[in-house]
C-alpha cells in the first residue's frame, strides 16, 4: 500500500542549490538558481514549466557543466526506495559543499551534507530526500473525497419567499483526510532521524498553503494545496498521554488528478 506526499519547492523562496562535479574533463560548479520543482512532475496539473521534476533540471545542469565526457542520467525512484541515482558513461564524483546552497542540494537529493561521493560511473543517495513524506500505514483515514465547501452562493429572500441568488460558476474542490499512526520521529522535527530528516512538521512549515504537493496513492495521484485553517501543524496523539503514535489531519484544495 502506498500513500506518499511530495511537496514542491520554489528555488526563489528557499535559495540557490549547489554542488560540484568532477569528471574526466575537469571540475565544475553546478547550481540551480531559479524554478519551481518537485521530485515527481506536477506540471500536467499546474501548467507547463510549473513544478517540473527536479531530476530533469539537474540532468540539464550537469550536462551543461562539461565536467564529464558522457551525458548524465538522473533518476528519481519513488517505488519504495525513494532515492536519486545519478550516472554517466565516465567516472565522476559529486561534492556537496558545506554551505547553505550545498546543504540545500544535498538535502533535496538525499545525500549527506558536506560529503563527496566515491569515484564511479554512478552515485546513489543515502537517505530520504527532503520534501517527501512516506506514510507508515500507506493509507488514509476519514477521507472525504472531493467535495464543495460552504459559501459558494449568496442568497437573499423577499417577504413572499422569492429569492435572488449569486453563485460561483466553478467551485473549488476540497479534499480532506487523516494520515493515521505516524511515529514520533516522523512527525516532530526535533525527533527526526538522519535516515528520514524531513518530518510532518517540516512539511507544514514549508507548504503553508503556498507550495503545492503531489499525493501518490493506490487510489490515484493528485495535486493539492493546504487550505485556510489546515495550514497549521497540529498533530494529535492516538492515545491522549502517549507519544508513540500520532494522527495528522490534512485539509486541502484538490487542484486536479495527475
Amino acid at each position: 500500500m502506498t500513500h506518499r506526499i511530495e511537496s514542491g519547492w520554489n528555488v526563489a523562496r528557499i535559495g540557490t542549490m549547489t554542488l560540484s562535479v568532477t569528471g574526466n574533463l575537469g571540475t565544475a560548479s553546478v547550481s540551480i538558481t531559479t524554478g519551481t520543482y518537485c521530485h515527481s512532475d506536477l506540471s500536467s496539473v499546474l501548467g507547463a514549466g510549473s513544478y517540473d521534476d527536479f531530476a530533469g533540471a539537474l540532468k540539464a545542469a550537469l550536462d551543461a557543466s562539461g565536467a564529464a565526457s558522457g551525458g548524465f542520467s538522473v533518476g528519481w525512484n519513488p517505488g519504495g526506495t525513494l532515492i536519486y541515482q545519478i550516472s554517466n558513461g565516465a567516472n565522476f564524483t559529486l561534492t556537496f559543499p558545506n554551505t547553505a546552497a550545498g546543504n540545500r542540494m544535498a538535502d533535496a537529493l538525499g545525500f549527506a551534507r558536506n560529503s563527496t561521493t566515491t569515484l564511479d560511473t554512478s552515485a546513489e543517495s543515502t537517505r530520504r530526500p527532503y520534501y517527501v513524506i512516506d506514510s507508515a500505514q500507506g493509507a488514509r483515514s476519514s477521507w472525504t473525497r472531493r467535495y464543495e465547501g460552504d459559501d459558494i452562493t449568496s442568497q437573499a429572500e423577499a417577504e413572499d419567499g422569492s429569492t435572488f441568488t449569486t453563485a460561483r460558476s466553478v467551485a473549488p474542490k476540497y479534499d480532506d483526510w487523516t494520515v493515521p499512526f505516524e511515529e514520533l520521529e516522523a512527525v516532530y522535527a526535533a525527533k527526526a532521524t538522519s535516515a528520514v530528516p524531513w518530518t510532518w512538521q517540516h512539511f507544514f512549515e514549508h507548504s503553508r498553503g503556498i507550495e503545492p504537493f503531489g499525493v501518490f496513492d493506490d487510489d490515484g495521484n493528485s495535486v493539492h494545496v493546504l487550505r485556510g485553517r489546515g495550514t497549521s501543524f497540529k498533530p494529535s496523539r492516538v492515545m491522549q498521554d502517549w507519544d508513540g503514535l500520532f494522527n495528522v489531519e490534512l485539509l486541502t484544495i484538490n487542484r486536479g488528478s495527475l
